[in-house]
């Protein structure tokens, strides 16, 4: 997750983005991240149930969600094998 000093959202750059770039530039050190990171990540509020995080997730074909207000201010992450281990399905 990409935040700006006020923890606010700014994008974010996951695994897959990584092996996405290495594909397409094998010397990519000099990168800056903001460059190559998604600017509009899923996102789910702090009040939303497990379940409709759940759901987010199958429909997106993603493994993880950043919990975020409405300001964009970054709470966590939940990840889809904490809402599977807690019995959620």
């Amino acid at each position: 997750v990409v935040v700006d000093e006020n923890n606010t959202l700014l994008g974010v750059f996951t695994d897959g983005d990584l092996r996405r770039l290495l594909q397409k530039e094998r010397d990519c050190i000099d990168i800056e991240v903001s460059k190559v990171m998604n600017c509009n990540p899923k996102t789910i509020s702090r009040d939303e149930l497990a379940f409709d995080a759940l759901g987010k997730m199958r429909d997106f074909a993603i493994t993880a969600l950043i919990v975020a207000d409405g300001d964009k201010k970054v709470a966590g992450v939940i990840n889809l094998h904490d809402i599977l281990r807690a019995g959620i399905n």
